[in-house]
């Protein structure tokens, strides 16, 4: 009894003091968004080598559906973030387009995505450090903001800089660098963690 009773306090406390103040962050990073601010919001940045898996475990835990393809595959940084909402309610979406919110189809979210990245790197296989972002409020959705990066890159493809793997270990690191960021590391399931890049990346700061 005495476990379950903790569980409902605990419960409670979430919903009537630590989500309201998620809230509040998430209106704090809107409205502050693009100037400097001494206000640190918290946020989750998913680190990984490229294919390593990053977007499938965002899509795991937000139930989002991302871009999926053979090679670079996230090239500009994804802002999400999730907010949980009753059952009843339907899930909603929007995206950032310059200072403004739109309204997405929930179905089309991987297209969109695709969609800002292109508009942003262009229709090649460069990076940028122009951060896309999104807002999906639903059920079963955590109250959580994660940023998914490029994947670290070894070699350069056809149509990307000779120097991609220096500019996407800067983007990652510039991301990771501030306190208030917590970091996710992710491995393919044959990785050696000893020789992981991106360990050695979050390591530096």
């Amino acid at each position: 009894m005495a476990a379950k009773h903790d569980a409902f306090t605990l419960g409670k406390v979430y919903q009537d003091e630590v989500k309201p103040m998620l809230r509040l962050v998430e209106d704090l990073d809107d409205i502050l968004g693009g100037h400097k601010t001494s206000v640190a919001l918290p946020r989750i940045a998913v680190v990984g080598n490229q294919s390593s898996g990053k977007s499938s475990v965002l899509q795991r835990i937000s139930s989002v559906r991302l871009p999926h393809a053979a090679g670079l595959c996230t090239r500009a940084p994804l802002m999400l973030s999730m907010k949980n909402a009753p059952a009843d309610k339907p899930t909603q979406v929007q995206i950032k387009r310059g200072k403004v919110w739109h309204d997405i189809d929930p179905k089309k979210i991987s297209e969109d995505i695709e969609s800002a990245t292109n508009r942003l790197a262009g229709n090649g296989n460069n990076i940028t450090d122009k951060m896309i972002k999104m807002k999906v409020v639903g059920p079963r959705l955590p109250d959580l903001t994660v940023i998914d990066l490029p994947g670290i890159v070894y070699s350069p493809k056809p149509g990307q800089p000779a120097d991609i793997e220096e500019r996407v270990k800067h983007l990652i690191l510039e991301t990771i660098k501030p306190q208030n960021t917590l970091i996710l590391c992710v491995f393919a399931g044959n990785q050696d963690l000893e020789a992981s890049e991106s360990l050695a990346l979050a390591r530096k700061v």
